[in-house]
This record gives C-alpha cells, structure tokens and sequence, in this order.
C-alpha cells in the first residue's frame, strides 16, 4: 500500500488512529501488506515545513533507532488541532521533535538547515508520484501487486473493512 499523507490533513488523522492499528495487526505485522508512506503536503501553508520535519526525523534515527520515527510521526498526529491546520508551526513541530524519545532535535535541524532543499525535493518527487497515480488529495492510497500487476486506488479515510476488501481484491487479481 503507498499511502500518500500530510500531517495538518485532519483525515489522515483520522485513518492514523482509526484504521492502521487495525490494517496493522492483520495485515502489515503478518506480513501480507507492506505499507509506503509518502509525503503529500497540500493542506496549508505549513505542509510542506512539517513533510520536511518528518523526512529528517526519519533520516537521523533510520539507522539506531526506527521505532522512534513513529512516536514522532504518532506525535504529530496527536498534536493536530480540531480546526486542521492552524496548530502546525516551527515552536509546535520544534516540541515535538525535543520531546521525543532517541530523536535529537539538533540533528534534526542540522538537516533541516543543511539539507532541506533536497528534503523538499525528495518530497516533489513523493507529491509527482502520487499525481501520476491520480492522487489529488490526502488521505490517498494505491495498494498494488507485484506479483499480479494489479491494483486499486482509495481516496479518504475509510474503515478498516474497506482497506480489507480492498487489499482482498487487489490479492485476489
């Protein structure tokens, strides 16, 4: 499944907590599914700022210490205000990042600071990819088989048996 997502996109939000511990459990954790996640920033002015953010959290703790790429990523979702997106900005993502377990925030802003124009770059290309797939939003998902060549397309966040169904025909192909 590639799932094209934007940290101020309040449905994304709601497939984050609503839906992926569930296509976790029965679906990632067994092994069937394995889940991309690409940056799709397109809500608000800070977008792209937080895709940034979440790129270079990922970078500095990819190799010592994933797991704390998602406490980050669980953060920032959990930090998203009712209103969408007028929480997000530097003091707000500069907290999370410092209060986040085995990420370093003077890391993170290193990168941010000496690599952020090919941070964004990576993330056009993870926004041109998604365009090509007829994403036009966030949340939005293409599950493929390689083996098959088959695929389908989802826009939204749906429940679990959507993505259940959904992942069963694409399988079944």
């Amino acid at each position: 499944i590639y799932y094209w997502t934007d940290y101020l996109c309040p449905f994304c939000k709601e497939f984050e907590t609503e839906t992926l511990p569930k296509l976790g459990t029965n679906h990632i954790e067994t092994g069937q599914v394995r889940l991309v996640t690409l940056s799709y920033p397109n809500i608000g002015e800070y977008s792209m700022p937080s895709a940034v953010w979440g790129r270079c959290v990922w970078q500095q703790v990819v190799d010592t210490a994933p797991a704390a790429f998602w406490k980050w990523h669980s953060a920032a979702f959990d930090a998203q205000a009712e209103n969408g997106h007028d929480w997000a900005d530097e003091k707000r993502f500069r907290d999370i990042t410092d209060e986040t377990n085995s990420v370093a925030l003077s890391d993170v802003e290193n990168c941010r600071d000496t690599r952020g124009e090919a941070v964004r770059e990576s993330i056009n290309e993870d926004l041109d990819s998604g365009r090509a797939s007829n994403i036009q939003g966030t949340p939005g998902f293409v599950l493929y088989n390689r083996e098959t060549d088959a695929a389908g397309r989802l826009v939204g966040a749906h429940p679990y048996e959507n993505f259940s169904k959904a992942i069963e025909q694409v399988r079944n192909s």
